[in-house]
């Protein structure tokens, strides 16, 4: 029988490790969004947003967070299996077949939500359903304080979400991914928030130059730890694209034109050209 030495079972170790992060970055890769999305429309600095929806810059993360960000998606499926589990019925899909999907704003701004709720209490009254995963500390931050003070991007997410749908109530399902605890919390939906994001959203969209900083100093906690600060405060050239250019703007149907060249084809979109000039 084959024997393996301290120095074998060291490098078999670092394989496996290395080797499922390379899978990992592999297997979820990072890209643009093609859409301002409304789960991050709740976001405080809308210079980030703008920015984000120019594809200035790519946030990128290690295989730890890539597979996190993974489980997070995976795990709506066990949570619908507890509502249904409890006679709720769960709706995943609209009548085509696919996620409700909400855009506006020239097909620019949108989403789709986790599902629509029925519960066997109230049979006529849909509710959003809204799954989330947290860590121990976020958990209880939530708990402490509420889905409106705790996590303000989910808060507007929902409410723009049930404005779209024409639904008025939510179901926030969060569960503390380290002890399974979940405390689900109904909520009546803010149309009019709902509103004021979506103009919020039709702003940055339509603006050819960003939105005022959230702050001038790259030191202020919003600014600290953000992917986008060296292109906001240190002058970074964008990465190179048709959307990073001056010469772009958004048009009809999540489309992209140039002032030089016209309508531009979405293949060439992440390339640019030689007339680029960057934002």
């Amino acid at each position: 029988m084959q024997t393996l030495n301290r120095f074998d079972l060291q490098e078999i170790k670092a394989n496996i490790e290395n080797g499922i992060e390379e899978w990992s970055i592999k297997t979820y890769p990072a890209e643009h969004r093609n859409h301002l999305g409304i789960s991050e429309i709740g976001d405080k600095c809308s210079r980030k947003l703008w920015y984000k929806f120019r594809w200035a810059d790519l946030e990128t993360h290690d295989g730890r967070m890539r597979r996190l960000f993974a489980r997070g998606h995976r795990e709506e499926e066990k949570y619908i299996n507890y509502l249904e589990g409890i006679g709720c019925t769960v709706h995943r899909f609209d009548t085509n077949g696919k996620q409700f999907r909400m855009t506006s704003v020239m097909g620019h701004y949108g989403g789709s939500c986790d599902g629509v709720v029925i519960t066997p209490w109230h049979s006529g009254v849909p509710f959003l359903a809204e799954f989330k995963t947290h860590n121990t500390k976020s958990f209880t931050y939530y708990v402490q304080h509420g889905l409106k003070k705790a996590k303000p991007q989910h808060w507007a997410q929902m409410c723009s979400y049930g404005y779209k749908l024409n639904i008025q109530y939510g179901i926030y399902f969060p569960e503390n991914k380290n002890d399974d605890d979940i405390q689900v919390e109904i909520v009546e939906l803010d149309w009019n928030y709902a509103k004021q994001l979506e103009k919020k959203a039709e702003e940055i969209i339509l603006s050819p130059n960003p939105p005022e900083r959230i702050s001038n100093n790259p030191a202020y906690q919003e600014c600290q730890w953000c992917f986008l600060k060296n292109v906001c405060h240190n002058n970074k050239i964008p990465l190179k694209n048709c959307r990073s250019c001056k010469n772009s703007m958004p048009t009809e149907n999540g489309t992209w034109a140039c002032s030089k060249f016209g309508v531009i084809p979405e293949s060439f979109i992440k390339s640019g050209c030689n007339e680029w000039i960057p934002l």
